[in-house]
């Protein structure tokens, strides 16, 4: 990488850091491994050595500093010990109960501990070693210091719930969908994901006739700054914060000046539905928006940015099998809500990074019209509904293992990154 974007990557690092530092509540626990560099993914953060002025981090040095005012507690080998005693547990025949977690559990808690000299193939004969791999969840949340509650893992039964985006973590890697909604591990918030939550509450709010039956830039900016202040604090510092303001500003307005003349179609916004598929499945969801179109509805779903026409759009779920979101929410209105959707809409507030907003509209017709895809039939979601069952009982039967998929990338360069990455066992940097 070159030097300009090490120092870019470099400062927004510090600002997470110094962010850490001034909101914990009581304490900020400042890891290392003991033996440096055990593995070279986890050396020591160089804001840990700035904060010893480059001296050797060792007890006396700790007593010398006060960060905003708090001491510094320097505990040689806190977690190396922890870790040691709670392996020993792992090993231990004891019979399971509630409160002992299961082996996936137990990679979790290894993973974090890889820094105390564990290399990568110390760590893999670790987890051969144990019989079930069991460790004691209240001996976990009892010690000192404390760890947060580990996941409990779901059943994938008859009453587990699925969406659209579940399954396409799924198809994008059995392991995130384990993570994700079988042990239920939350994962961070990105800036995208927030951005994302602020459009579209700003659009619901402009559809909301009741509130403001009248729109224009006055009650946008109405808008705007009361969404605002419930996000002020996901901003790393003042500056992102007007940047990102000015960004969304500018894409709201374009969304309004485009296609403000059809908010007057508004049927629904924020949709909830629950679809049994088959009356084998649940898939639950939100639909956007809702429009009248004469005899028929069209759904709409908002997107903060990307980019394809009606082919494209049509051959993620029709041919490649990436993304059910158009089939799952067309099954939803029409099973679950009781409408006839006639179009599927995409509305992109920044189409092909090109800074504009865009809709894409995929017509549902009963017409078969040769040529280039840029329709879909109620045949093709046929075609596509068995697809779906099909892959839903792959994910119940837990045919794949839950392990990582032969194409799955997990991290490239200014790319996707996947957000259980330092805990999967089975990533591949």
């Amino acid at each position: 990488t070159n030097e300009v974007d090490f120092n870019e990557h470099i400062t927004r690092e510090k600002n997470l850091f110094l962010t850490a530092l001034t909101r914990a509540k009581e304490r900020v626990f400042l890891s290392f491994p003991n033996n440096i560099p055990a593995i070279e993914e986890v050396a020591p953060s160089i804001f840990l050595k700035n904060i010893f002025g480059g001296k050797e981090i060792t007890r006396e040095n700790c007593e010398k500093i006060k960060l905003n005012g708090h001491s510094v507690i320097y505990e040689e080998n806190g977690y190396s010990d922890f870790f040691e005693r709670a392996t020993r547990l792992g090993e231990a025949n004891e019979e399971v109960d509630e409160h002992i977690t299961s082996k996936e559990e137990l990679e979790i808690v290894l993973k974090r501990f890889i820094g105390y000299g564990l290399d990568k193939e110390k760590f893999s004969n670790m987890l051969d070693k144990y019989k079930l791999g069991y460790l004691d969840k209240n001996y976990l949340l009892m010690e000192e210091p404390c760890l947060p509650e580990l996941p409990v893992s779901r059943d994938i039964g008859a009453n587990f719930t699925y969406s659209h985006t579940s399954i396409k973590n799924y198809l994008e890697c059995p392991r995130k969908f384990y993570y994700s909604r079988v042990l239920d591990i939350p994962g961070p918030k990105s800036i995208h994901l927030i951005i994302g939550s602020i459009e579209h509450e700003i659009v619901q709010n402009l559809h909301n006739q009741k509130k403001y039956p009248q729109i224009d830039e006055n009650v946008f900016n109405e808008i705007l700054n009361e969404v605002w202040e419930r996000y002020r604090g996901e901003f790393d510092n003042e500056f992102y914060e007007i940047v990102w303001k000015n960004y969304i500003t500018g894409r709201i307005l374009d969304y309004m000046n485009r296609y403000g003349k059809y908010f007057k179609n508004v049927y629904e916004t924020e949709k909830e539905f629950k679809l049994y598929l088959n009356n084998k499945y649940i898939i639950s969801g939100k639909i956007d928006r809702i429009d009248k179109r004469d005899d028929s509805y069209e759904i709409i779903d908002y997107k903060k940015s990307g980019n394809g026409k009606e082919n494209r759009l049509i051959n993620m779920f029709y041919t490649r099998s990436e993304d059910f979101q158009m089939p799952v929410y067309y099954y939803g209105a029409k099973d679950s809500l009781g409408i006839n959707p006639s179009i599927f809409s995409y509305i992109f507030f920044d189409f092909d990074k090109k800074r504009r907003c865009e809709k894409v509209e995929i017509p549902i017709m009963n017409l078969d019209v040769k040529g280039r895809i840029r329709h879909v039939t109620p045949e093709i979601m046929e075609e596509v509904k068995i697809k779906l069952v099909s892959i839903l009982d792959d994910i119940a039967m837990e045919r794949t293992g839950f392990n990582r998929g032969d194409n799955t990338e997990c991290r490239t360069y200014r790319g996707y990154r996947c957000e259980y990455l330092n805990i999967c066992n089975q990533s591949q940097l």
